[in-house]
């Protein structure tokens, strides 16, 4: 058998069982989802759940506990977006940290610990600059 036919054979093959493999249940789907930290994917899934499905108890239980740690997750990052506006960074900073442990995937979450960090930092140069140029000092270094 030539190496060229041997090859689309196996190809074959895999693609077959590939097709034919009977894809994962919805709720336990949801479950993987959930693992990962996609609460917005596991709740779509366990959404997606029939009444007629020996887990829909489950699902529905377990929706109703990620929808809190959406809420959850969406009040502490609105929490810290108010105390950055505020100029409240290392409150801020811990509201979108406790945002990140409810939610760890939250969007946008990351750069704004990192971008409040870098205005603290940015802050406390501006400040030790004017300090010394009030004093006399030198500001360069």
């Amino acid at each position: 058998m030539p190496a060229k036919f041997r090859f689309l054979t196996v190809f074959a093959v895999l693609l077959l069982t590939a097709a034919c493999q009977v894809p994962p249940e919805r709720f336990d789907a949801a479950r993987l989802r959930l693992e990962r930290g996609d609460l917005i994917g596991a709740l779509v899934g366990l959404d997606q759940v029939p009444p007629g499905d020996p887990d829909y108890a489950e699902a529905r239980s377990l929706a109703a506990a990620v929808e809190r740690r959406i809420r959850t997750s969406q009040r502490l990052f609105a929490r810290g977006l108010s105390l950055r506006a505020q100029w409240r960074d290392e409150e801020a900073i811990e509201s979108f940290e406790l945002a990140r442990e409810v939610w760890p995937r939250l969007d946008g979450v990351d750069d704004l610990i990192v971008a409040t960090r870098r205005r603290i930092v940015a802050l406390d140069v501006a400040s030790t600059a004017a300090n010394l140029d009030d004093r006399g000092g030198d500001v360069t270094t």
